[in-house]
This record gives structure tokens, sequence and C-alpha cells, in this order.
């Protein structure tokens, strides 16, 4: 008989949806990436900060920043706005 292979995400969104009237989610979660762009006064990009440089609070509780690093390689996303007179 083949195994069944299910993420434990996807268990838990398919036990979710079916306990109907049921709206909350919860999950124990290890690492959550929080993306930054910071620029200056003048809106340049501020190149040369450390984790030492931010503060991270859930709920009003300082947490722990674990892992710091600057990306520079990050997908670029513009829009493109044309108007016709």
């Amino acid at each position: 008989m083949p195994k069944l292979l299910v993420s434990r995400r996807e268990l838990l969104f398919s036990l979710v949806s079916r306990l109907r009237g049921q709206t909350t989610f919860s999950s124990d979660v290890k690492v959550v990436n929080v993306l930054a762009t910071v620029r200056n006064k003048q809106g340049e990009i501020v190149k040369n900060l450390t984790k030492d440089d931010f503060v991270l609070e859930e709920d009003g509780r300082p947490q722990t920043i674990r892992y710091f690093s600057q990306e520079t390689d990050l997908p670029l996303t513009l829009g493109l706005l044309v108007a016709r007179a």
C-alpha cells in the first residue's frame, strides 16, 4: 500500500477548512523572514546596517534577531503606466 506524504502545513489547512465556523489558525513557527529597505532623508538606500540597528517586537515583546543578511540580488518589481491623450 503506497504511503501518502502530506506536509504539516497542508494537513493544518485541510483540517481548518473542514472545521466550519472556526476562523482561528495557529502554527508553531521557528523562523519568520522580514524584508526591509531603509532609506535616508534624501531617499538613498542605507546599506551599512547590522542587526543591532533593528528592534523587532511581537505583541510588544522584544524578539531576538538570530539570522541577519543583506540581500542585494532580490527580484525587482516594476510597474508601467501608459496614458493616451
